[in-house]
């Protein structure tokens, strides 16, 4: 047992709308995916989901998911108040929504320097089960993350579950665990640069810039079949 049990993470997803941020949080926290009943995200809403990670122990992520309207809400400072880890959402098959990432970056870092604090901060890009219609590619991803500083990357599908458990579970042992920073984020960061001949395995043989396939969080069974969320998760919202 670590002196890190029963740790909590703030973790406040931001974004332009309609790229998935909700469905990715859920894809978390309730293993289900419901990309065809679409609701553009107002204020906020929170999800939590409590799981253990390795070299941390047990952690609660409060994750706030940030409607896009509410970067020119009154009501942002107090939407943000609070959150260690940033994860910069974009759409791979919308270009402009990684450049609309510049805004939040902006107010991001103006709040944390009036804070005196500085939060862990990831790019993650949404829809990686549509590469036929990618309009970001990798080397884009990269340069955007290097020239913000951006020490964590990665791609994921909300709809395959891909590399979704992976963004979280890196994202907090790098927040949690300084011994372990370096070592994540040579494992998080896409070298989209390398030839994949010359791109070194992450694990299993798969290369850095390809996203992990993980097995999603578990949901439990009730008669008839039908899943149900796992009970150490929870949702509430906030307009």
């Amino acid at each position: 047992m670590t002196d890190l049990e029963g740790k909590q993470i703030r973790v406040g997803i931001v974004g332009t709308s309609c790229i998935g941020k909700t469905c990715m949080i859920k894809r978390f926290v309730e293993n289900s995916f419901h990309g065809s009943q679409y609701n553009s995200t107002q204020g906020v809403d929170f999800f939590a989901r409590r799981m253990s990670l390795k070299t941390v122990g047990t952690v609660t992520f409060i994750i706030v998911d940030i409607g896009s309207n509410a970067l020119n809400s009154k009501m942002l400072p107090i939407y943000i108040n609070g959150i260690e880890l940033f994860l910069l959402a974009y759409d791979m098959t919308n270009s402009n929504s990684l450049n609309e990432l510049r805004k939040w970056i902006t107010v991001i870092a103006a709040f944390s320097g009036t804070r005196n604090y500085e939060p862990s901060v990831a790019l993650v890009g949404l829809k990686g089960d549509l590469e036929h219609l990618r309009a970001v590619r990798l080397d884009a991803h990269t340069r955007f993350a290097q020239e913000h500083n951006i020490p964590l990357s990665f791609l994921s599908s909300a709809k395959s579950g891909e590399s979704v458990l992976t963004c979280f579970q890196k994202c907090g042992i790098y927040h949690l665990n300084p011994d372990a920073k370096q070592r994540v984020r040579e494992h998080a960061i896409l070298q989209a640069s390398l030839p994949p001949s010359k791109r070194e395995s992450l694990v299993g043989g798969v290369p850095h810039n390809h996203p992990v396939l993980l097995p999603p969080p578990p949901s439990k069974s009730v008669a008839g079949g039908t899943s149900v969320p796992d009970p150490n998760s929870t949702v509430c919202s906030l307009q």
